[in-house]
């Protein structure tokens, strides 16, 4: 192989190489707040019965948000299980500078319930944990963890109110400030 060829072949495997991680970078991080610039962080979306898009409530750190229940029905089931009672998450943004300081050890909680009438008490169906990169939420290392492997809702009742808890953990530092919605999400049951 000549010198020159050998040169060429390396370049366009760099370039090659570099535009492959900037994809993957693209697809695992946004970097724009949770706004109309914010990106989907999956590279497709799963079939089933969607709520319409949710925006995260205003995040304080090392307090938890509750959103509003929504209510979802799925045409595919009889009865609504927590294996298939998910959230999609649409976009993932980030704590503000000056509001958050940078750490990477800080997590990103978001519980999923159904809500349930009193006297009787709301099913923890999942919980996803994420990280951060300085200040950017990331999806790498997400943990999504089921909490309810049964019926969340009564036998044979195809129709769930669902709501979310979110907590950003707390880190020496902050301020007491709002960073405004990290995440926007749908409720989704699996078809």
């Amino acid at each position: 192989m000549s010198k020159k060829f050998k040169s060429s072949y390396l370049i366009k495997n760099f370039i090659v190489g570099i535009m492959i991680l900037s994809n993957f970078f693209v697809l695992t991080m946004v970097n724009a707040k949770v706004d109309e610039n914010s990106i989907e962080p999956y590279a497709s979306k799963p079939r089933g019965t969607y709520s319409d898009i949710q925006r995260g409530p205003d995040i304080y750190t090392g307090t938890t948000a509750e959103t509003k229940t929504v209510v979802l029905s799925t045409p595919f089931h009889n009865s609504v299980t927590g294996p298939i009672t998910h959230i999609y998450f649409n976009a993932l943004g980030y704590l503000e500078t000056g509001v958050s300081v940078p750490d990477n050890s800080r997590k990103f909680v978001v519980d999923l319930y159904e809500d349930d009438e009193y006297p009787n008490s709301d099913d923890h169906v999942r919980r996803y944990t994420f990280g951060f990169v300085g200040l950017q939420i990331t999806d790498v290392n997400m943990e999504d963890y089921l909490f309810d492997y049964g019926n969340i809702d009564s036998a044979g009742d195809n129709t769930v109110e669902l709501f979310t808890q979110q907590l950003a953990d707390y880190i020496r530092g902050d301020s007491v400030r709002s960073n405004g919605n990290l995440i926007n999400f749908q409720y989704y049951i699996d078809r």
